[in-house]
């Protein structure tokens, strides 16, 4: 698989605090929350890249688990709301993750991640609904479930190189 190579800064704000259990993990002697910004983060590989800007949400920690929730964030031209709860963070950590998602660009996606195959045309439409993945340990364990609609604006379209997409999208996956 290619490298990633991330930037951007996260800001975190709020509490942070420990108190030693005689006999049990770090972890889950943490205690925390606050909120999270950033106003943009960016991943990269050989195969393409992705930014997230004006990213806002709010986390806690305790107990060895951590949730986000309301982690909100532009993306590919539309929108992403999230909540994430990692729990067993000094064990065998348990993830889930549920996204909703509004207006991402297929033309924004398309273009995150070059294909010389589908250069010569350009995807018109725009994503909205939700995905939920969950796993443990390895995300190489991934479940995740899809239930998203595509609308395309058909007056948009600009040559014949344009090719609008409607569409349903209901898909679940079991790795």
């Amino acid at each position: 698989s290619p490298a990633i190579f991330s930037s951007g800064d996260l800001l975190l704000t709020g509490n942070l605090g420990y108190q030693n259990k005689s006999g049990q993990p770090f972890l889950q002697c943490l205690t925390g929350s606050g909120q999270v910004e950033s106003g943009g983060l960016s991943a990269a590989s050989s195969t393409g890249h992705v930014e997230l800007r004006n990213l806002k949400g709010n986390y806690s920690i305790a107990d060895g688990n951590l949730r986000a929730d309301e982690v909100n964030a532009e993306l590919l031209g539309g929108r992403i709301k999230a909540s994430a709860v990692i729990t067993n963070l000094d064990t065998t950590p348990v993830s889930t993750v549920h996204a909703t998602l509004r207006d991402i660009s297929l033309r924004a996606a398309q273009l995150s991640a070059p294909n010389p195959q589908l250069d010569r045309v350009s995807l018109l439409g725009r994503v909205s609904g939700i995905a939920t993945a969950s796993w443990s340990g390895s995300v190489a364990h991934i479940r995740a479930t899809s239930n998203l609609t595509i609308h395309s604006d058909a007056t948009r379209i600009r040559s014949v190189r344009d090719i609008p997409v409607n569409g349903i999208i209901r898909a679940s996956y079991d790795g």
